[in-house]
């Protein structure tokens, strides 16, 4: 949809060893057949709990789930805040995950809010 959702997809991409109808389902996806932030969100599940006809796949689920969130997806980055604190899929960052979840908690995610609170001692107020 955008440079920056295309730039995520790049660097995941060449960072992957996907089928090409896979890296062609995501591009469908994120770049404009149905990719409202909620159904690229669910997609995201799909390929992270290999549901729907996929196969698991971490890198393609985190690909999606970083678009749904820079697509404005709350949940999609409370997702990203959990996988960058435990370091699924991706490298242990303590200051990304503070950062996905505080995107979250602003947008009004009450599980986001709860993880800053019980993981960083912070609390924001929601712009809901």
């Amino acid at each position: 949809r955008d440079s920056e959702s295309a730039d995520y997809l790049i660097a995941g991409l060449n960072a992957t060893t996907e089928s090409h109808a896979a890296i062609s389902e995501v591009f469908g996806y994120c770049l404009g057949q149905g990719g409202t932030p909620d159904l690229v969100r669910e997609r995201g599940l799909d390929f992270a709990e290999g549901r729907n006809g996929v196969k698991t796949n971490e890198n393609t689920a985190i690909i999606l789930y970083r678009v749904a969130a820079d697509m404005g997806d709350a949940k999609a980055a409370r997702w990203m805040g959990w996988r960058y604190l435990q370091g699924r899929g991706v490298k242990k960052n303590r200051k990304l995950a503070e950062q996905y979840f505080t995107i979250a908690a602003i947008q009004g995610d009450p599980g986001a809010q709860d993880a800053l609170k019980s993981n960083f001692g912070k609390t924001v107020r929601s712009s809901n």
